[in-house]
């Protein structure tokens, strides 16, 4: 009789074990089984965001799946199904012209359960209609406010500006004259010169913060200066560098925080440098990277560095210095062509879009000068669009739905393009200079562009 009892009890306790266990290794695959559905969800309302990031227009109203098609997320029916019997379903809803709610469900059938149902939502906004507007006016006749000459021998090669204060990088027919000019447009339709220097053989870029002018220049030994431009009636230079293990001249430059950016030519070492500007009388070179390619203009957003370049496999190239001794490229895109160099480069923060400008490339109608770059995704850009234009195109500006272009076209040398729709950009308008436009730069609706001869600059705005 004890052996029967002892034997009934071990029998309820081992049950007992059992169903806890059972109940354990439940609880464990439902919590498996939610994870993964909320994973699913979660992606199918990023999948839409990046629908709406490259057109809104495609967030048609109803229940879709999803798909990813050449690397991209599009819409497929009404529901998607995952290898492992997970369904979604995302709807579109509409709430206003410029809003959109997405509610974005997974449901599966459990060994243990019935039907099992996860359902996330968003407001999706139409953020390209909501930017704050930074063009005013009729730039379909866009105007020429005023120019100025830098004198003779002079070819203006880069700008920058600030508050109305024009700096201009310049090279000359004599590396004795003067390559560095600050120009008052205070008054577009009468700029005067303030101030000028000569820092040697000429310069190709410039970009300025505080009290300093950062540029690149030919001397392929001293190819960073700085220069303090406090007082614009008398820039003068503070130091020069030579950048390690490079013996070409300097390129592209940009300037963020601390830190300039600067490309050259290419070169047998390196041609993207880091410099650290805490003391401008003192820059340090922390960090570098091959390029393997002339670095010919520098964008910085956000934490990533933008290249344009004249590497066929990568005119286009994201650069993260968030470690400023030990810069690595995230990413690249080679545009179509294999002869057009990379030569200007903007990121527009309105559409998170960058606008990449090339030489041109022998006037085929499959080599594109004008590409147009979704960088939502810093580190995994997808090509939006691009363009054959039949001319070098030196620099590039985006602003709302234009962008605004700085060509070596010899009728119409500036030009404006309708971008909205980067497969079908159109163009706009533009004028007609006597030389080759070489950059572009904006400041309260105002264009200012750098020409090689005679008028160096062209101030220019809307009707």
């Amino acid at each position: 009789m004890e052996v029967i009892i002892a034997l009934g009890l071990f029998a309820i306790a081992a049950g007992t074990v059992f169903i806890l266990l059972g109940s354990q290794f439940k609880s464990l695959e439902i919590v498996r089984d939610g994870t993964q559905a909320i994973s699913l969800a979660e992606e199918g309302l990023e999948a839409v965001r990046t629908i709406r990031d490259r057109d809104w227009d495609e967030l048609d109203l109803g229940n879709h799946g999803l798909k990813m098609a050449e690397n991209k997320w599009a819409f497929e029916g009404e529901s998607d199904i995952s290898n492992d019997g997970y369904s979604r379903s995302v709807l579109v809803s509409e709430i206003s012209a410029n809003e959109k709610l997405v509610t974005s469900t997974v449901t599966w059938t459990p060994s243990y359960l019935r039907n099992q149902t996860i359902t996330l939502t968003s407001i999706l906004s139409n953020w390209r209609n909501l930017a704050q507007p930074l063009l005013s006016g009729d730039w379909t006749s866009p105007q020429t406010l005023g120019s100025i000459q830098l004198g003779s021998g002079k070819t203006a090669n880069g700008l920058a500006v600030r508050n109305s204060l024009v700096y201009i990088a310049a090279s000359a027919s004599s590396s004795a004259k003067d390559d560095f000019f600050v120009i008052d447009a205070t008054v577009g339709w009468n700029p005067i010169i303030r101030g000028y220097t000569n820092t040697g053989p000429g310069l190709n870029s410039v970009a300025i913060s505080g009290d300093y002018a950062y540029v690149s220049n030919r001397d392929n030994n001293a190819q960073l200066q700085v220069l303090n431009i406090a007082n614009p009636d008398n820039p003068f230079l503070v130091s020069s560098t030579k950048l390690t293990g490079n013996s070409d001249i300097g390129q592209g430059i940009a300037v963020s925080g601390n830190y300039v950016y600067i490309g050259t030519e290419k070169d047998s070492g390196k041609e993207f440098f880091v410099v650290d500007v805490a003391n401008p009388a003192n820059p340090i070179v922390r960090g570098s990277l091959e390029i393997d390619g002339d670095v010919n203009d520098i964008f910085v957003f956000g934490e990533r560095v933008f290249l344009a370049t004249s590497k066929d496999s990568g005119e286009f190239i994201v650069i993260n210095a968030t470690d400023p001794l030990n810069p690595v490229q995230t990413a690249a895109i080679d545009i179509l062509g294999n002869s057009e160099e990379g030569m200007g480069i903007y990121v527009n923060s309105q559409d998170n879009r960058a606008y990449l400008a090339r030489s041109e490339g022998g006037g085929h109608d499959e080599h594109h000068e004008i590409a147009i770059v979704n960088v939502t995704n810093v580190d995994a850009p997808n090509l939006l669009g691009s363009l054959n234009f039949e001319a070098d195109v030196n620099g590039i500006f985006a602003a709302d739905n234009l962008a605004f272009l700085a060509t070596g076209e010899p009728n119409q040398e500036f030009q404006i393009f309708e971008v909205s729709d980067p497969q079908n950009m159109t163009h706009y308008s533009g004028l007609n200079f006597p030389e080759m436009a070489t950059d572009i730069a904006f400041e309260n609706n105002v264009i200012y562009v750098s020409v090689r001869s005679n008028d160096h600059l062209r101030i220019i705005t809307s009707q």
